[in-house]
């Protein structure tokens, strides 16, 4: 009996050794390919080359102005602003005048931001689950374009804090309170 039971310990962990032996390997794989799925993303096919921008130099308060039909601006009262962080996330008040605003997070190549929303505050306490993209131009100055709105955003002098995991601190916030539509 004492030799069976030194033989199946001894089994049970060559079978242990070996499983974390394939997870081990597995994960190995897992990221290999993902990190050249991500290198091969950030190529260019025709030039070979990748983007000079990331998410650190992006990171900044951008404001526009809306304008009326005529062209003429309204004075800072219909100012669109965009917050963009180095974890990727976004803040973007899109109806000046009021504290609604998108937060969700930003994926970008050499000429289009898109901003992929998934949380909408209201000026109240309210959230509401979304899935919500609006596509901006890179411009070549730096700035973005909101084709939508007719507004180009440019980089701001304001003071700019940087924030980090602003979706899953709205998520929270709204599943705490129970405030979510």
């Amino acid at each position: 009996m004492d030799k069976n039971n030194v033989e199946l310990k001894a089994r049970n962990k060559v079978i242990a050794f070996l499983i974390i032996l394939v997870l081990l390997f597995a994960s190995l794989f897992a990221a290999t390919s993902v990190y050249i799925i991500r290198s091969k993303k950030n190529t260019n096919k025709d030039t070979a080359t990748t983007t000079s921008q990331t998410f650190s130099t992006l990171s900044a308060l951008y404001v526009g102005e809306l304008k009326a039909d005529d062209g003429t601006t309204f004075n800072n009262e219909k100012q669109v602003r965009l917050y963009v962080y180095e974890d990727g996330s976004f803040r973007y008040y899109k109806e000046p005048g009021l504290a609604t605003c998108t937060v969700g997070y930003c994926t970008f190549n050499d000429t289009e931001f898109v901003l992929h929303g998934i949380v909408g505050c209201a000026n109240d306490p309210g959230r509401t689950i979304i899935n919500d993209n609006v596509t901006l131009k890179i411009n070549s100055d730096g700035s973005f374009t909101d084709s939508k709105l007719n507004v180009t955003l440019k980089k701001s002098t304001e003071e700019f804090k940087n924030e980090n995991g602003i979706i899953s601190t709205e998520l929270r916030n709204a599943l705490d309170n129970h405030f979510l539509d």
